[in-house]
């Protein structure tokens, strides 16, 4: 696939003010409304009109005047076929909690556009990846743990059609499972008991979690003892089940996973971070 990378690098200068610039010194800054917060709770309770408002403050942040003209010069110079990764930069955590995904961009959500990706990284980290990157081992077979969460409880206050989700990671999949390139393990039976047992039989490559979180970093189990009772489970309880196993990638499928609070940060950020050698 041919793609080109626009990247940025973002940083608070205080509570309300970011700084913005390219690898290239193309700097610009913006002050975040008084009333994106808000706006962002809106969007939260399914105001359409609000995401509108969110989008296009994410978008004044990213593509302040000088990022903005550079970054327009890329859009106009992509070729048919060519794929377009906008690249976040930043060691803020407070920054990776920002929706970047719903950026708009002369009155369009850039990531509705089939050729427009959005991606984050902490550089601090980055280089440790890298390196650990050098000492994998090329595998024969691809290993997928699909985590399916749905506990009576939970179900029953905010239900998932769970069926459908595993039916688009097959059809996601369908090539490579023809071809003999990826083994796929779909548990249901979501507790930490169960988890703790599959890791230590497997060496997964890619662990997806399909279910249900909660802010703070929170994941939702079924309890051990219990199965239609629920069971939070912190990030540091989660990336307890790992530590002697890291997978190259985890994948969230689930509310509130990339949102922190004051208190705690979010479990995608968190993850990124405690595990040298994976992705989120």
């Amino acid at each position: 696939m041919n793609y080109r990378v626009f990247e940025i690098n973002l940083k608070f200068e205080d509570e309300e003010k970011v700084r913005v610039c390219t690898p290239d010194n193309i700097c610009g800054f913006h002050r975040i409304s008084s009333i994106f917060n808000e706006k962002l709770k809106e969007v939260l309770r399914g105001n359409r009109e609000s995401l509108k408002y969110v989008g296009d403050e994410i978008g004044f942040m990213l593509f302040p005047d000088g990022v903005r003209e550079a970054f327009e010069r890329e859009l106009k110079s992509l070729r048919e076929g060519e794929k377009l990764i906008i690249k976040v930069n930043s060691d803020d955590r407070k920054i990776h909690e920002l929706p970047f995904e719903a950026v708009r961009f002369k009155g369009r959500f850039l990531t509705r556009e089939p050729y427009i990706y959005v991606v984050r990284d902490v550089p601090s980290v980055r280089e440790k990846k890298l390196t650990a990157d050098l000492r994998k081992k090329q595998k024969e077979k691809m290993k997928i743990l699909v985590i399916v969460s749905m506990p009576l409880e939970t179900f029953d206050k905010s239900p998932l059609d769970l069926l459908k989700e595993v039916q688009l990671i097959y059809g996601a999949l369908d090539d490579e499972l023809k071809k003999g390139n990826v083994e796929v393990y779909i548990e249901e039976r979501a507790n930490i008991n169960t988890i703790k047992k599959l890791i230590a039989e497997n060496h997964f490559d890619i662990v997806h979690f399909t279910g249900h979180g909660t802010e703070g970093g929170y994941l939702i189990f079924e309890d051990e003892r219990n199965p239609r009772k629920e069971k939070f489970i912190s990030i540091e309880d989660f990336a307890s089940l790992f530590s002697f196993r890291q997978p190259e990638l985890f994948f969230f499928d689930a509310c509130e996973t990339a949102k922190g609070n004051e208190y705690q940060p979010s479990l995608a950020y968190e993850i990124y971070r405690y595990f040298e050698s994976s992705y989120v």
